[in-house]
């Protein structure tokens, strides 16, 4: 029996697989997804699986590994820019599961519809209805009103004295020091006046931003020498974090003292030496 294998049919199925795989690592990361980012891994990752695939004398075995234990982590780690290997294995064992979810919906609506090839348009109605499931799964959740997930015990060591605060997690901080891109969390100045005498003076920074109704400002800023995050029972540990000063209160009822920056919660911490 002879297959005849249609190239451009391939390649748009894997780069419609990978894409949608991609896409709801992302969201499920709540890291800050560049649809051209996604759009151009994706269709790489289309072409080397069509590489390997039709590369010829290789066992198959290890061109399944080579493809989803090289390449897929690769792609997963350019798609998002992880800088803590933890960040990217999260990241590469979510995407995992979700190709496996993937690749059982594909059977069982195989074994159902009594396919033997799949075309782009089953593929997509696949993906549909693994979004909306997903999207209902979050939205009862969002509806339970799990606010608190959003707030972590933090720890933070000021130059040998350590001490333990709640953060806030906020997906709008998109602050960076100008020096390195590191990402800058906020702290309040009332919360830790009597630990900020401990910073060096050359660990002090001036951090730049831009917010709705102050085109540009100034923050002065720390450099502390570790933090540490306390995400779903997991110990997560970061050096050399940025830390801007507010002036003002940045919680109403006190409930938290820091505002974090989304690189560092969420499984998609940058760890900086750790």
């Amino acid at each position: 029996m002879e297959y005849v294998l249609y190239i451009d049919k391939l390649w748009s199925l894997v780069f419609a697989i990978h894409f949608f795989i991609l896409f709801l690592t992302g969201k499920h990361m709540k890291r800050k997804i560049h649809l051209w980012k996604i759009l151009l891994v994706s269709a790489c990752n289309a072409v080397v699986f069509l590489v390997i695939l039709l590369f010829p004398g290789i066992p198959v075995w290890i061109k399944i590994v080579v493809q989803l234990g090289v390449v897929d982590f690769l792609c997963c780690q350019t798609a998002f820019s992880f800088r803590t290997g933890e960040g990217i294995l999260r990241a590469y064992l979510v995407s995992s599961g979700y190709g496996m979810l993937f690749g059982g919906i594909l059977l069982a609506w195989q074994r159902v519809g009594r396919i033997e090839v799949f075309s782009l348009k089953d593929v997509l109605g696949i993906c549909a209805f693994m979004t909306a499931c997903i999207w209902i799964v979050n939205l009862y959740w969002n509806i339970r009103g799990r606010k608190e997930e959003n707030r972590y015990p933090l720890e933070l060591d000021f130059y040998g004295l350590p001490r333990k605060c709640i953060g806030l997690y906020d997906s709008g901080n998109s602050l960076y020091e100008p020096y390195q891109h590191r990402p800058v969390i906020i702290i309040e100045e009332s919360a830790f006046s009597d630990l900020l005498c401990r910073v060096p003076e050359h660990k002090k920074i001036l951090v730049p931003y831009h917010s709705i109704g102050k085109k540009q400002g100034i923050l002065e800023a720390v450099e502390l020498p570790e933090m540490f995050v306390y995400e779903r029972g997991e110990k997560q540990g970061y050096k050399r974090v940025i830390a801007a000063i507010s002036r003002e209160n940045i919680s109403k009822n006190g409930s938290y003292q820091v505002i974090l920056h989304p690189d560092y919660c969420v499984g998609g911490g940058i760890n900086n030496g750790i």
